[in-house]
């Protein structure tokens, strides 16, 4: 919502500079912010969708999304640190999402609240250790298991969602092995979506 905001609020100062003399040439001193909030707003509407998906909206459609687990674990770190959590950095870009993965929101929405739940029981200030590892054969997205944390109601919707995955809990950590079909190896990416 905050990026929505944002996005929004630059959107309302181009309307009230157009109307003005000067309003051509803001247009023009402002046309990256421009082309940068346009595809701001295409990637939040494409996470509203994949929440809207797990809610049971279809607003998707035929739309996929190769970079969706970025830009879900992008929004989910940002909660995070509004929040006073964070998830620890990942070292290699993400992979993308294949055509192959459901409607193409359930795994960035499984990814996103497996983070989510894990890292908001963590003490404040802390960051969640996690990675996601793999290949054409299968993947294994990892993270620490916080004290205290129940996943058996996450656990049912994991697999309600994603029957091919499996969601391993252990005393130290929990594993979410997923098929090889439905992620392709990351390549390096631009830039991906920020919100301050």
């Amino acid at each position: 919502m905050h990026g929505l905001n944002n996005a929004t609020q630059l959107l309302a100062s181009l309307n009230a500079l157009v109307a003005e003399d000067d309003g051509e040439a803001w247009l023009e001193r402002r046309s990256a912010d421009l082309a940068r909030t346009s595809g701001e707003i295409e990637d939040l509407g494409y996470v509203l969708a994949v929440l809207a998906g797990a809610s049971g909206a279809d607003l998707l459609g035929e739309r996929r999304e190769a970079r969706g687990l970025e830009l879900v674990v992008d929004l989910v770190r940002a909660a995070l640190r509004r929040a006073g959590a964070d998830l620890a950095p990942v070292p290699t870009p993400l992979p993308r999402l294949a055509r192959s993965a459901g409607e193409g929101w359930e795994l960035p929405w499984v990814v996103g609240s497996l983070l989510w739940v894990s890292a908001t029981a963590l003490p404040t200030g802390e960051a969640l250790a996690w990675s996601l590892e793999g290949d054409g054969d299968g993947w294994c997205l990892r993270a620490e298991r916080p004290e205290g944390i129940d996943l058996a109601v996450l656990a049912e919707r994991v697999h309600s969602l994603l029957p091919e995955a499996r969601l391993e809990v252990g005393a130290e950590g929990w594993s979410l092995l997923l098929p090889g079909r439905w992620l392709e190896p990351g390549a390096e990416q631009a830039p991906s979506l920020s919100v301050s």
